[in-house]
């Protein structure tokens, strides 16, 4: 025969996130994706030029210094192999052409190795996906065991009504409609058991709630049944006037009995609800849940800090030299 104290260990055995004993990421599954992420950040962080793009962009800072040279010494003869060239505005002319020759190939193979290396990130790509994954069913995960403690919290307090219409007729007043509490959390069940990592949640959640909802009729049955006999008593005694129910005593009688066949119920509730909202308060300034989300996203802030660190130092920063030597000797 299930207890009240059996379903209470049934429900902190399957909600155990709400009540501080389980993080929502299984730890052993987000080290390992942890790890994959850490070495796909090496991997799309490590330089992509090739040794004959390097070539390239040597060649460029090379000749853009010697050029930036001519006008900044003013330099008026340059010795090419063995012939002597005077300085001149067509020497300049060529040299400036030879530049930006050299500029745009070196872009271009810069291009050809940057979308090279696309190639090999994208074999390491997936752990990117795994690690949303990782998170994604953490989040799930918190949200599906708190669908189900609202709907345990919603099915006791559904077992107000009776007390709520007993109280009434034992004031010699019509029962007024309780407003039916509702899930906060909108969950498609049948689509999450299709999620292994869920499936074993939503099973033992969905029969701790089956075992809480039959125990829980059984006393509700018990509670109607004293208040039945407790308004029979109040009508055969003729009390049938509202101000004479406190000499009567059933309002006193309906209250006890509800204490004693549902009380408890409400107090357990009221018990992990206090619990619950320790746990929400504590997790609001440390939470390792939003610690891991934003380990992750320094992560990946990082990897995209570094490549855009490389690509400003190692590609533009030679083409913009040139620029500014060019744009530095024809000014002159």
């Amino acid at each position: 025969m299930t207890t009240q104290a059996a379903i209470e260990q049934s429900i902190r055995r399957n909600l155990p996130i709400l009540f501080g004993n389980r993080e929502p990421a299984d730890d052993d599954a987000f080290l390992k994706r942890f790890d994959s992420l850490a070495e796909y950040a090496a991997t799309v962080s490590e330089p992509f030029l090739r040794p004959e793009t390097t070539r390239y962009q040597s060649i460029l800072l090379y000749v853009s210094l010697v050029f930036v040279s001519i006008g900044l010494f003013g330099i008026g003869q340059i010795t090419f192999g063995e012939t002597l060239l005077f300085v001149d505005r067509r020497l300049l002319f060529v040299y400036t052409a030879f530049i930006a020759a050299v500029a745009v190939i070196f872009l271009m193979k810069a291009y050809v190795d940057y979308q090279r290396a696309n190639f090999s990130r994208s074999k390491n790509f997936r752990a990117i996906a795994e690690m949303r994954e990782v998170l994604d069913v953490s989040s799930l995960r918190k949200n599906v065991q708190y669908y189900f403690w609202e709907e345990i919290s919603n099915t006791i307090g559904r077992a107000y009504e009776p007390f709520h219409d007993a109280m009434s007729k034992s004031l010699g007043q019509t029962p007024d409609v309780v407003p039916t509490s509702t899930n906060l959390f909108t969950m498609d069940l049948e689509e999450l058991r299709k999620i292994p990592e869920l499936t074993a949640t939503i099973e033992a959640n969905e029969k701790c709630l089956a075992e809480l909802s039959d125990e829980l009729a059984k006393d509700v049955a018990k509670f109607e049944e004293k208040a039945e006999i407790i308004l029979k008593a109040r009508e055969a005694a003729g009390h049938d006037d509202p101000y004479r129910v406190f000499s009567d005593s059933s309002f006193e009688r309906i209250n006890k009995a509800f204490d004693e066949c549902l009380g408890s119920w409400f107090d357990l509730r009221n018990r992990l609800q206090d619990e619950n909202l320790s746990v929400i308060f504590g997790e609001a300034t440390n939470s390792s849940q939003h610690k891991r989300a934003k380990a992750v996203l320094r992560l990946l802030e990082r990897i995209q800090r570094i490549r855009r660190i490389y690509v400003g130092l190692e590609v533009f920063a030679p083409v913009l030299f040139a620029a500014i030597a060019i744009f530095y000797v024809w000014s002159q």
